[in-house]
C-alpha cells in the first residue's frame, strides 16, 4: 500500500506546542483543526487507521 501523502500548504506556523500525536514540540499546526502536529506523525495516524479499517473489514 502507497502511504497517502498529506497537503499542508496551507498549515499555520505556531509556536512550539507538544504534538497531539507524539508530544514532541512541533511547529506546524494542522490544517483542518489547528492543533499541534508534524506531518509525518498525521501520515503515520492515517495509515495506521486505514490498516485497522482494511483488516476490520
Amino acid at each position: 500500500m502507497t502511504p497517502e501523502l498529506l497537503d499542508w500548504r496551507h498549515a499555520q506556523v505556531g509556536d512550539p506546542a507538544p504534538c497531539v500525536l507524539c508530544r514532541s514540540p512541533a511547529l506546524m499546526r494542522d490544517p483542518d483543526t489547528n492543533q499541534p502536529k508534524h506531518k509525518v506523525c498525521a501520515e503515520q495516524a492515517l495509515a495506521a487507521r486505514k490498516r485497522a479499517e482494511n483488516e476490520a473489514a
